[in-house]
């Protein structure tokens, strides 16, 4: 009996239903954890104005690049300006509450430098606006995506010459530099004087800092007054615009801006020219990165420049004008 067991035709049987067995068992391993949803990755979003009408481009392209790379986003607001032991232990609170890297932006110094060091050890760390006076050696643990602030400045300064036939000799100008803690606002700064100097022009006064500024700024525009302001931050072009319609002010306007005030500024000539930053791609190329990150350890962050576009009353309608200001409208 065992002789005819052994034969070779059951010997094939029996290798096919083994391997039958196998397959089926195979399958339902496959199966199983196909029926397992990926659990998202967390990312904390600590960003000055994230809710802003400046804001509304960068958020929704955190929101999209969170959507198809299976991201959760938490927005933390309760940051304060300049305060990095605060920071700090804000930053620290997200990691403990689960986040799985940051996105931050954040003021330059040798203190940001330090910090940054000691929370890129925990977890990734992209940086928006800013460099965070990184060295090369913090740039495998940090990120950066930002504006092409030098370009961006000495454009300023070359738009405001073609308004006066190329050149700024005797021309008076007042320049709103805002917030120059972040390294981009700083870069963005000695680019446009750079290329004033070389334009033939000067300064007649130039207003950083946040804290009064509005106060300090009618006090310059009843004192000395210009002919042109530039303002390099969306909050502060749309101040100017205001002051100038309220008070029928007659300098020419030239400043960041995007938002829907700013642009309504613009379409009625009050603002003279736009500078939008592609907050959109941002936002989305922070939170894809980011994961990326997150999916393989080993990849190492990127560094990213982003675009930005020169807008006026003739063509802000323009198609390509309208998908960079509202890419969020479909």
């Amino acid at each position: 009996m065992r002789d005819k067991m052994q034969t070779p035709e059951n010997r094939g049987l029996i290798a096919i239903i083994t391997l039958l067995i196998m397959g089926i068992i195979l399958c339902a391993v496959l199966m199983g954890r196909a029926g397992i949803e990926k659990k998202p990755y967390r990312i904390s979003v600590i960003v000055d104005d994230v809710t802003g009408t400046s804001r509304e481009s960068l958020t929704a392209g955190l929101k999209q690049g969170a959507l198809e790379k299976n991201v959760r986003l938490n927005y933390v607001t309760s940051y304060i300006q300049g305060d990095l032991e605060k920071l700090e232990d804000l930053m620290e609170q997200e990691i403990d509450n689960g986040a799985g890297a940051l996105i931050v932006q954040l003021p330059s110094s040798n203190e940001t430098r330090d910090m940054l060091f000691r929370i890129s050890g925990k977890v990734p760390v992209e940086l928006i606006e800013t460099d965070g006076e990184r060295s090369e050696e913090d740039m495998a643990l940090i990120g950066c995506i930002e504006a092409d602030s030098q370009s961006l400045g000495r454009e300023m300064a070359s738009s405001a010459a073609s308004l006066y036939g190329g050149s700024l000799k005797g021309i008076r100008i007042g320049l709103l530099a805002g917030n120059v803690r972040t390294s981009a606002l700083r870069d963005r700064q000695r680019a446009f004087e750079d290329e004033v100097k070389k334009l033939g022009g000067n300064l007649t006064w130039t207003l950083t800092g946040t804290d009064t500024l509005s106060e300090r700024f009618e006090d310059k525009m009843a004192t000395d007054k210009v002919d042109i302001i530039i303002s390099q931050e969306e909050k502060l072009t749309l101040m100017a615009g205001r002051y100038k319609e309220d008070n029928g002010a007659d300098y020419k306007l030239l400043g960041l801006g995007s938002s829907i005030d700013n642009l309504a500024y613009l379409d009625n000539r009050v603002t003279d020219m736009l500078f939008s930053v592609n907050n959109y791609q941002m936002g989305y190329m922070a939170v894809v990165d980011t994961a990326e990150v997150l999916e393989n350890r080993y990849s190492g962050m990127k560094n990213r420049t982003i675009s930005f576009s020169k807008v006026t009353a003739d063509n802000i309608y323009s198609e390509d004008h309208q998908k960079l200001l509202f890419p969020f409208i479909k």
